[in-house]
């Protein structure tokens, strides 16, 4: 899954399919799980080389 999306512009929910988006959901919540674990190193370390960037196309007050 991961590698289906590198590279890829994401611009609206509708850039995924289905299948990708409950396969982000079940990253989510494992990643969620490891938090309320405590496993927050092991957490930090499989997000140690992942880059998220929010980008607007106009100013918001919204999201300001």
């Amino acid at each position: 899954m991961a590698t289906a999306l590198k590279g890829r512009d994401i611009i609206s929910i509708t850039d995924f399919s289905r299948e990708e988006i409950l396969e982000i959901c079940r990253v989510g919540k494992r990643m969620w799980e490891m938090e309320k674990s405590g496993r927050r190193d092991e957490l930090r370390s499989a997000l140690a080389t992942r880059s998220l960037a929010s980008l607007f196309y106009e100013p918001s007050t919204r999201t300001r």
